[in-house]
């Protein structure tokens, strides 16, 4: 289905060629040219992408067994977006994900970042203590002082209400910091 799909787009040569990548290349626009696709098939797989990200929904459920499924999770949602998106994980008592989802949505360098909408829906769904995830659109993953302030004004806030911050991990096109595994929370 998907082959006959990619053909339609962009041909069969094209299709042919494309199956040939692994996903991880799909994401490369320098892996595409390797591949011997046209641009204009590029761009066709580019803006496929693309619409793909902007129509398909942060999934309803997500279930994680270790720190690693989480940040692969949010790895996988963020790398290559060009707006910075600010995203929390709500979990239980048990660090169970009760709810996660995309809490603000800014533009290619900054994102406006409200303590008191991630507070308020932490207590509507019950979290025992959240995670943070964002996004740096540069793919420089290394926090910026605004990351910085807003994590501590985050973490007092949710202390406050016996809620607990376990990390906040920044994403960028090659990897991703984690407060938690820096020594920062």
């Amino acid at each position: 289905m998907r082959h006959k799909f990619l053909a339609t787009l962009i041909g069969e040569r094209g299709a042919q060629k494309v199956k040939k990548l692994i996903p991880e290349q799909l994401k490369s626009i320098i892996s595409l040219r390797k591949s011997g696709l046209t641009e204009k098939q590029i761009e066709i797989i580019t803006a496929a992408i693309g619409l793909a990200r902007n129509i398909l929904p942060v999934p309803d459920r997500y279930e994680a067994s270790s720190p690693n499924d989480i940040i692969n999770y949010w790895r996988t949602f963020l790398k290559g977006r060009n707006k910075e998106l600010f995203c929390c994980m709500f979990l239980d008592q048990k660090n169970n994900v009760i709810d996660h989802k995309v809490l603000f949505e800014g533009t290619i360098d900054h994102a406006s970042i409200y303590p008191r909408e991630i507070i308020t829906h932490a207590l509507e769904v019950a979290a025992k203590s959240l995670i943070l995830c964002h996004n740096h659109p540069s793919g420089d993953p290394e926090p910026s002082e605004d990351d910085r302030r807003i994590t501590k004004e985050i973490k007092k806030a949710a202390a406050l209400l016996d809620i607990t911050l376990l990390d906040h991990v920044v994403i960028g096109n090659d990897g991703y910091i984690s407060f938690n595994n820096i020594g920062w929370l």
